[in-house]
């Protein structure tokens, strides 16, 4: 999100706080991505492009981004916060991945993002 984003959608400080650390949690606590299996990447490495297989790699690369940066959220204590910010993002006449942001929140809320990437162990930076 962006601040102009976060202005329309009214967010209160800790609502703000959970938005800037999930766009941290992209810096600090990143997803290993798959390869896309681009038409150049195949040719390079001899296999058979598929494009059904390139854009599938793509939408997974996407929401495991957003997972894992979710998770550095929920390490620091402000999942509710995520949770609320995302709602008020999709009442935004613009709003787009209703789904993708459907699943996230689902994952919070179930206790499923445990998303720990490229650092091993992550330590709360807010309280």
């Amino acid at each position: 999100m962006n601040q102009q984003i976060c202005e329309q959608a009214n967010l209160d400080d800790e609502e703000l706080t959970a938005v800037l650390l999930h766009e941290l949690g992209h810096v600090f606590n990143m997803y290993k991505q798959e390869p896309i299996p681009t038409l150049i990447y195949c040719l390079k490495t001899n296999t058979t492009y598929n494009a059904d297989l390139e854009a599938k790699t793509k939408e997974e690369n996407s929401i495991y981004n957003e997972y894992y940066a979710d998770y550095f959220v929920v390490k620091n204590g402000y999942s509710q916060q995520l949770i609320k910010s995302l709602k008020k993002y999709t009442n935004l006449d613009f709003a787009i991945n209703h789904d993708q942001i459907a699943k996230r929140i689902q994952m919070i809320q179930n206790g499923d993002c445990e998303f720990t990437g490229i650092l091993k162990e992550l330590k709360p930076m807010v309280k």
